[in-house]
């Protein structure tokens, strides 16, 4: 891939979107990141569920992980 390489990204809770973006790669070798925060104002932890985060690029899958949080 190449700086510049656009990509998408999804979160997901308990199988239903919550939030969807995109970005682009700032270098051809490194890290990027990104997260699902909760509104700051809400003060409450993330609800229980599981989260699952999915990166595309050209519409296809490159990465997907999950993760369970509990009461």
């Amino acid at each position: 891939m190449t700086a510049g390489t656009l990509y998408q990204y999804e979160w997901y809770r308990d199988g239903a979107l919550i939030e969807s973006a995109g970005n682009s790669l700032t270098k051809t070798a490194g890290d990027t990141f990104d997260f699902y925060v909760r509104d700051p104002g809400a003060q409450k932890p993330l609800e229980p569920g599981t989260y699952k985060h999915v990166v595309k690029i050209g519409g296809q899958v490159i990465l997907a992980d999950e993760c369970v949080i509990r009461q």
